[in-house]
């Protein structure tokens, strides 16, 4: 018999055994493990001491750390002295210091591990007099440039100090930036605007003063009925559509004139420009300069063809050809435009336009780009007679001809129609249903009871069909 032990015991083994058939758990579990990897390795700072520096003398020292999670943040306590700055990304210690000294500073380095590791270095920072006999030089600057010195040391731009040997000769050579000009040097016995030699027997102090330089203004205008364009050298005038432009003082501008098509280029004035050749002018002062561009004319040729007569007139007034005129020409201004217009005499008719890009019979009007040539078409009239049809009786009918003109139906009492001289027309005289076609009258099927009717129209006619009931 199992004794309580015994039994609790025998009891446990089967309710494990049993969540580990229902897979509630893993019968080889035997409990949680530690991630040895979850706790990031121990932050530590690896700089141990700071480099020694020198009163005007650029500083440099670079601050390590390792484990904990990157990126690292660095701070310090209490602040670098004058001039020196950390990167609190880097830990890189840089700048120029002024004043000798040494100071302790609690540098903190920050990891980005969660919760953040911190750890903290108590180092000193010396900063030694300058050497023995020397002197310090310093360049102060306005405006845009950069001031170097031979033998090195400045280079201002970023470095404006340097120490020298004393009695040391230091000569100072100004690049202004782009866009600025240097005006001059001040202090330590320089002037001018060339280099500036300085003898260190004691520290000194230079300026150099850089000033953007003054622009004047040019100006061009267009003058006259012409169309050109003026373009400078240097670039900046292209004129067309940019007339004035800022020139540094004291550039020589150089400007050339194009006449367009249809132009001619007169000449320049202002500034002292004259002549047809190109304009040059020195940008002392704002300047303004006038081109004149002059149409050059383009003539309009008008010419008739065809049997017949007529005028060609013109507006503008130029053109005026009459019906005994054969050709007409006149000059207008080239680009302009030109209208036309064409009388038929007597007898004669308008036939159309051709060439300076016009047809029809409407008035013409040519864009004078070049030189026009335009022809004017008359003809002689057609010679015309008229032929009359009447329908007479109490019957009813229709009347139509061969070649067509004639075609007088139910209503038509009379119809007409022209036809050239000499020109055999046959009428046809057709009875309605209940009517009877009795004969014609007039012309020379007069008293014909014939349903057809030729007759020549040597002239004009009138004849009747008569249709009874």
């Amino acid at each position: 018999m199992l004794t309580n032990d015994r039994t609790n015991t025998f009891l446990c083994v089967v309710v494990l055994c049993a969540i580990c058939v229902l897979g509630l758990t893993s019968c080889g579990d035997s409990g949680p493990t530690e991630d040895l990897n979850s706790n990031p390795a121990s932050l530590t700072i690896g700089t141990s001491s700071l480099p020694n520096g020198t009163v005007n003398q650029a500083y440099s020292a670079s601050l390590s750390g390792s484990g904990g999670t990157a990126p690292y943040t660095w701070s310090v306590s209490p602040a670098l002295r004058a001039n020196l700055s950390l990167d609190t990304a880097t830990g890189a210690i840089s700048g120029t210091p002024t004043t000798q000294g040494t100071t302790s500073h609690t540098f903190t380095l920050r990891d980005n591990s969660n919760p953040p590791q911190t750890v903290q270095q108590t180092l000193s920072l010396t900063i030694n007099p300058p050497p023995a006999n020397t002197r310090h030089l310093t360049v102060n600057k306005s405006g845009n440039g950069t001031v170097t010195s031979s033998p090195g040391g400045i280079s201002c731009g970023t470095t404006c100090e340097a120490d020298y040997p004393i009695n040391t000769t230091v000569t100072l050579s100004a690049a202004p930036a782009a866009g600025s000009t240097f005006t001059g040097w001040s202090g330590a016995g320089c002037s001018g605007t060339g280099t500036c030699v300085v003898v260190m027997n004691a520290n000194q102090t230079v300026t150099a003063s850089f000033a953007a330089p003054n622009t004047f203004t040019l100006t061009v205008s267009k003058n006259g009925a012409g169309v050109g364009t003026v373009t400078s050298s240097p670039a900046g005038i292209d004129c067309g559509a940019t007339c004035g432009f800022g020139f540094t003082s004291g550039t020589s501008v150089t400007l050339t004139a194009t006449p367009s098509a249809g132009s001619s280029f007169n000449g320049w004035s202002g500034s002292g420009c004259s002549g047809t050749g190109t304009c040059v002018v020195v940008m002392s002062q704002n300047r303004s300069v006038t081109a004149t561009f002059n149409a050059v004319p383009s003539v309009l040729t008008v010419t008739k063809a065809g049997g017949g007569t007529g005028s060609v007139t013109s507006n503008p007034s130029g053109i005026n050809c009459g019906n005994g005129c054969s050709a007409d020409n006149a000059s207008f201004p080239t680009g302009s435009s030109v209208t036309l217009t064409a009388n038929d005499a007597s007898g004669s008719v308008f036939a159309g336009w051709s060439g300076g890009g016009c047809s029809g019979t409407g008035t013409c009007t040519t864009v004078m780009a070049t030189s026009q040539t335009v022809v004017a078409q008359f003809d002689l009239a057609p010679d015309l007679v008229t032929l009359t049809v009447n329908k007479q009786g109490d019957g009813a009918g229709t009347v139509t001809s061969d070649p067509a003109g004639i075609s007088c139906g139910p209503g038509c009492n009379t119809s007409q129609a022209s036809y050239l001289r000499g020109t055999t027309v046959t009428l046809t005289a057709t009875p309605d249903g209940n009517s009877s076609f009795n004969d014609w009258h007039g012309g020379p099927c007069n008293n014909s009871s014939s349903p057809t009717c030729p007759l020549q129209m040597n002239d004009n006619e009138t004849v009747s069909a008569h249709f009874d009931n």
